[in-house]
């Protein structure tokens, strides 16, 4: 099924053919050029996951402003309509896969099921076990009410994960809150662990336990490390 509309148009050029995207495009001319070709597709058995639009928030507002959806999300206050907006626009325009920020919507076979991040951090924390410099990222997702209890934020967790192996080298770790389950076992089928010295730390006005994952890729001291839309070359001197 294709939809007309601008971000619909500029994903056409990967081979998926099904673009999920609200009718109702709001985009600005002089900020949305600038994207870059969507092709960060991530596919599994249930789900899969497209770059975000930033039309997305139209349909993720049910996730973010639903009280009881929120309860464990950051400081368990919904959003507003317009929150949803400005930060869905942010992340989206923000995209590039190869900066600070990955963010892709989840697509089930009954359309959009929530929204998973990636937050890579400017900080750069000393390995411990041979001092060299790694990187530090944080995973955030959230599931739309109807679409939890199915598996698809395990799978899609698996395959985000699975896509920064080959290049990212570092810490990759998660905040959760100590009475949300569900998403603490998540979290523990997608790879990551409890961190013993950061449980019921306070964090968005409410207690978190951190879960982590090291992830180690040797690289040469310089040379291009791919990323999910595009490569950019990194110095490991400069870490």
């Amino acid at each position: 099924m294709i939809i007309n509309g601008f971000y619909a148009l500029k994903a056409l050029g990967h081979p998926a053919r099904e673009v999920l995207i609200n009718l109702h495009v709001k985009w600005s001319l002089t900020a949305d050029l600038a994207l870059i070709t969507y092709s960060g597709f991530l596919y599994g058995h249930t789900v899969w996951l497209r770059p975000t639009f930033p039309t997305d928030h139209l349909t993720l507002q049910d996730a973010f402003t639903n009280r009881e959806n929120m309860k464990y999300f950051g400081n368990g206050i919904p959003w507003s309509k317009e929150e949803v907006e400005e930060r869905i626009f942010r992340n989206a325009r923000k995209n590039l896969f190869q900066s600070e920020i990955c963010s892709w919507s989840m697509i089930s076979h009954d359309g959009i099921a929530g929204c998973f991040w990636v937050f890579r951090t400017q900080e750069v924390i000393p390995d411990i076990k041979d001092k060299s410099a790694c990187e530090k990222a944080e995973i955030v997702y959230c599931v739309r009410p109807g679409f939890s209890g199915r598996g698809l934020a395990t799978e899609a967790g698996k395959m985000v994960v699975n896509s920064m192996l080959p290049y990212f080298n570092g810490v990759l770790f998660a905040t959760v809150h100590p009475k949300h389950k569900a998403s603490q076992s998540v979290l523990e089928k997608i790879g990551l662990q409890p961190d013993p010295e950061k449980q019921g730390v306070p964090k968005f006005g409410s207690l978190r336990n951190y879960y982590q994952m090291h992830i180690k890729k040797e690289l040469d001291s310089c040379e291009e490390m791919p990323t999910l839309l595009g490569r950019r070359k990194i110095d490991k001197r400069s870490l």
